[in-house]
């Protein structure tokens, strides 16, 4: 039994990662997992509408696909960097110099750190599935259950999507 992250994306963004233009999926927090691990994309409800190749199936509040996250990148707030013209509130973002992309404007990235450090997940094995998972697919860890080998059973399954990640069990393809 491994660990794994399910992940909440807006649409707008999995459209950009199911393209492989995202390449970087910034957050404030990061699993304290070490890499590589799944990630599992729960595509937000919400507009634009996600379909499925080729089933044609909308994916919208559904994991439509998972990735392995082979490196976290730290994202560090520097006034007065060399990155301050690029993000104006200072960042340096080591992704950006090896040529991976976060697809955020400015005004995006600014808002969603908001001053603050953040960390940057790099998308590999990108694996975007013929027909979306429901939730009730994936169980989560929850923390006040009994341990085994270290990690708590995931005895729980999902009713509704985290507000940003929570750890699951992985999902046998």
């Amino acid at each position: 039994m491994s660990k794994a992250v399910l992940i909440s994306i807006r649409p707008k963004w999995c459209e950009l990662i199911a393209s492989g233009k995202k390449t970087i999926e910034v957050r404030k927090t990061r699993p304290m997992l070490g890499t590589p691990f799944k990630c599992y994309i729960y595509c937000t409800k919400g507009e634009p509408l996600i379909y499925c190749r080729p089933s044609q199936q909308i994916g919208n509040g559904k994991v439509i696909g998972e990735f392995v996250c082979d490196r976290i990148f730290p994202i560090a707030v520097e006034q007065n960097s060399p990155f301050s013209e690029e993000r104006g509130g200072g960042y340096s973002e080591s992704y950006s110099a090896e040529g991976f992309h976060d697809c955020l404007s400015d005004e995006e990235f600014d808002s969603y750190l908001d001053g603050e450090s953040g960390f940057g997940l790099h998308i590999s094995k990108l694996k975007i599935y013929f027909q979306p998972k429901g939730l009730k697919e994936i169980q989560y860890y929850n923390t006040s259950v009994v341990f085994e080998n270290g990690y708590p059973i995931p005895t729980h399954e999902i009713r509704r999507p985290p507000q940003s990640w929570c750890y699951v069990r992985e999902v046998s393809s």
